[in-house]
């Protein structure tokens, strides 16, 4: 009996019995993609590629279950569409390309909070896994010479991929809160694989969001 009630207090039961556990919420915000290019050359040969993103909109929606004042678990999805310029030189051509992609994304995430959660500010840090589906579309070849072979108008991969971010809850009134994050996502790189010749580096992709959230 006394066993279970100090581990009753050591997970806080006794603040959570009388305050919700679920939450649902939603966020929208700026996304942004990390480049990536290769150089290869020898003496008589030389060969070099690239792809440089643009920032873009992004949006994600979220589910969990809180344990105690300082763990949480909850399942995410993102969105994010970022605009890309591909470029490619060698002796027996060149091309720049202008192109979409879109990122879809589901995650589970653990959750530990710093402060419990009779606090108004509730600063978080979280990891997960899960995976990433990426699409690419071509939208204009703004150059091409010679017989450069050209990336696929369309290509699309799923990667499994790791997630961490940072945030902070902001309690208002009657359930709701103002949530804040800044996440990190990394995994395979499709788009490098596609460079000729191809690129080295995984995909790093980065969102940057607000939005509100409600406990039931």
């Amino acid at each position: 009996m006394r066993l279970s009630m100090f581990v009753c207090l050591a997970l806080g039961c006794g603040v959570l019995s009388a305050q919700p556990r679920v939450f649902v919420g939603g966020m929208a915000g700026v996304a942004a993609v990390s480049a990536d290019g290769r150089t290869l050359q020898t003496n008589t040969d030389y060969a070099v590629s690239s792809y440089k993103p643009e920032s873009g909109p992004a949006a994600s929606g979220f589910a969990g279950y809180h344990f105690n004042n300082w763990f949480s678990l909850q399942g995410l999805y993102f969105w994010q569409r970022n605009d890309l310029t591909f470029d490619a030189l060698r002796p027996s051509g060149r091309y720049e390309q202008k192109r979409g992609s879109s990122q879809h994304a589901a995650f589970a995430d653990f959750l530990i909070y710093f402060r419990p959660r009779t606090s108004r500010l509730r600063p978080w840090l979280a990891t997960g896994g899960g995976f990433v589906r990426l699409a690419s579309d071509l939208r204009s070849n703004i150059l091409q010479e010679g017989d450069l072979p050209l990336p696929p108008d369309q290509f699309s991969a799923t990667k499994p991929a790791i997630r961490s971010s940072v945030g902070i809850d902001v309690s208002l009134r009657n359930g709701w809160a103002l949530r804040y994050s800044f996440g990190e996502t990394i995994s395979r790189n499709p788009l490098s694989k596609q460079l000729l010749p191809p690129g080295e580096r995984n995909l790093a992709s980065f969102q940057n969001l607000v939005g509100l959230m409600k406990s039931f």
